[in-house]
C-alpha cells in the first residue's frame, strides 16, 4: 500500500510544530530580577549584569527535581490516508523519582464529516529521562515517545509527541500541549 501525503496533512503538522514553539515562551518560568532600576539614576554594571544572569539562571532539572504529579492539555492531529483528523485532551502526567511514569489522557477526536467522538485512552506507563537543561524524552511502552522541556523554575513543562497512530485508523499521530505541576 502507498502512502500518499497531502498538503493538508503537511499543513496541519506544520501548524501543530509552530504552536509548540509558540508556546515555549510560556514555559520560561517566572524571573526575579535583584535590581530595580528608576528614571534619572545611574545604572551600575554590576548591577545590570546581576539582572541579565537572572534570566539565565535556571534550577538544574533531576528526577527528583521533576518528580510529581502534571496537569497537561494538548492538541494535534492524526492524519491517514482517507482523512485528517484532529485532537484535544488532556489528563495527569505523574513522574517518579525512579524514572518510571504514568499518564492518564482523555478528549476528543474531530474527523471530517463525523460528530465528535470520545476517547479514554486510559493509563499508560512507562519511563523517562532528563537532562540538567531540563530537556528530556518520555517512552511508553508500546512505542510512544514525548519529548518534554521544563521551564527553569520547573513547574511548567512543553510536550511534543509524534507516534504511530491507532491500528487501523491512522498512520501517524502528532500532538504538542503544555503541563502544568499541581
Amino acid at each position: 500500500m502507498r502512502q500518499v501525503i497531502t498538503w493538508k496533512g503537511t499543513l496541519i503538522t506544520l501548524s501543530v510544530l509552530i504552536l509548540s514553539l509558540g508556546v515555549y515562551k510560556y514555559a520560561v518560568g517566572d524571573i526575579t530580577f535583584p535590581n530595580t532600576f528608576s528614571n534619572g539614576t545611574v545604572a551600575d554594571a554590576t548591577q545590570v549584569n546581576a539582572n541579565f544572569a537572572a534570566i539565565n539562571t535556571r534550577s538544574s532539572a533531576t528526577s527528583a527535581l521533576m518528580t510529581g504529579t502534571w496537569n497537561y492539555l494538548e492538541s494535534g492531529s492524526i492524519g491517514s490516508t482517507v482523512s485528517v483528523c484532529s485532537i484535544t485532551g488532556g489528563g495527569t502526567i505523574i513522574l517518579n523519582a525512579n524514572n518510571s511514569v504514568s499518564i492518564t489522557e482523555n478528549g476528543l477526536l474531530f474527523c471530517p464529516g463525523t460528530a465528535p467522538s470520545a476517547f479514554n485512552n486510559g493509563t499508560v506507563t512507562g519511563t523517562y529521562s532528563v537532562s540538567t537543561n531540563g530537556s528530556g524524552t518520555i517512552n511508553i511502552t508500546g512505542g510512544a515517545i514525548y519529548l518534554l522541556q521544563a521551564s527553569k523554575d520547573l513547574n511548567q513543562m512543553i510536550i511534543v509527541t509524534s507516534q504511530p497512530g491507532a491500528p487501523g485508523f491512522g498512520l501517524i499521530e502528532i500532538a504538542s500541549g503544555t503541563a502544568l505541576r499541581q
